[in-house]
């Protein structure tokens, strides 16, 4: 089948020889001929041959078959907020064309395919015995968070937080260098006791801090 694609009004359509397109109303009187030369692209079996933007020497010869309206389309505007309406209706026209014959002249067939050639694959590359295996990298250490943390930032029981800051110790570098100084010296602060010890351990070392041993 041999087929076109076509351009007339800036849109686009498809042309077979033998078969009617309808497109935006043109000014030719019915029964006239018009040779469309606006031809994007020729199709004729497997040969396909696209224009850029144009196919050069091709063209479709058409007849005007009739001028005709299309459906009624209703136009309704209701700007909000304002107390304006319009209604109206619009019947697009349109032009019926026979597509008589499309011509390619100056086109070249297409050149008949060639058959591929199948290139030699590359043999598998052997891996040499001498080659070791790459070692496998190390992860990288897991760095320490930040001491400059303030301990309200944690966990901690308020009874522990309390005393803990009304001694001076509000930070993990602070409590980190209380505890370098023995158990003795945390439970001397007021309102520390045993409990409070383990809690102060337990919560700095869930957080990922080295305790002083």
């Amino acid at each position: 089948m041999r087929y076109a694609i076509i351009e007339s009004g800036g849109k686009q359509y498809k042309a077979v020889e033998g078969q009617t397109i309808e497109v935006d109303l043109l000014s030719t009187e019915v029964g006239k001929k018009l040779k469309l030369d606006g031809v994007l692209l020729v199709a004729d079996g497997d040969n396909v041959v696209i224009g850029s933007p144009t196919v050069s020497g091709a063209s479709v010869s058409t007849t005007v078959v009739d001028h005709f309206k299309g459906p009624k389309i209703i136009v309704f505007k209701y700007p909000p907020r304002k107390r304006y309406r319009l209604k109206k209706g619009h019947r697009q026209q349109y032009t019926r064309l026979m597509v008589e014959s499309i011509e390619a002249k100056g086109v070249a067939k297409a050149a008949a395919k060639e058959e591929a050639k199948e290139e030699p694959k590359a043999a598998p590359k052997q891996e040499s015995k001498a080659e070791k295996p790459k070692a496998e990298a190390k992860p990288a250490a897991k760095e320490e968070p930040s001491t400059r943390k303030k301990l309200s930032s944690f966990e901690f029981k308020a009874r522990t937080l309390s005393a803990l800051e009304e001694a001076g110790v509000s930070t993990v570098a602070a409590a980190l260098k209380k505890l370098e100084e023995g158990d003795e010296a945390v439970l001397e602060i007021n309102g520390i006791g045993p409990a409070g010890l383990d809690e102060i351990k337990d919560v700095l070392k869930k957080a990922g801090y080295s305790l002083p041993r």
